[in-house]
């Protein structure tokens, strides 16, 4: 009896990008305009459909676009038909640091084999919050 579950990715949800310009003040007769751009952050899953008594670790991770002088902090949300904590270990509302100085952060989630045959379920992780590092949420993220 395999099943499978789905790992959907929605990665047309899950970008952003924040920038804004400074003005300077001041002589010299230079350009005193400096344009500053916030890390932008996408999720990837190491697969996208696994059998469910497979004994397979799912790797999720984050990624900023840049490096940032402090911690970002990516909260995730699941949903989908299969069962958060039943069909694949709890990830809903835990989090992925991507540390300072670094672009990827990763969790690992596994699929035990609940013994109870469901057909195929999916499995759809989503930004819900970001913090810190200067990232921000901009609407519902989703992969």
């Amino acid at each position: 009896m395999n099943q499978n579950l789905i790992i959907k990715l929605n990665k047309a949800c899950i970008l952003f990008f924040l920038s804004f310009t400074l003005f300077g003040c001041g002589g010299g007769g230079g350009s005193n305009v400096q344009t500053v751009t916030y890390p932008s952050v996408t999720l990837t899953s190491s697969h996208s459909t696994i059998t469910e008594n497979s004994g397979t670790e799912v790797s999720i991770t984050a990624t900023a676009s840049k490096t940032s002088t402090e911690n970002i902090v990516v909260t995730l949300a699941t949903t989908g038909t299969a069962t958060d904590g039943t069909d694949y270990s709890a990830v809903n509302g835990t989090t992925i640091t991507i540390t300072a100085g670094a672009t990827t952060g990763t969790k690992t989630l596994t699929i035990p084999d609940d013994s109870v045959y469901e057909g195929d379920e999916t499995a759809i992780v989503a930004i819900s919050a970001f913090s810190g590092g200067y990232a921000a949420e901009s609407g519902p993220q989703g992969i």
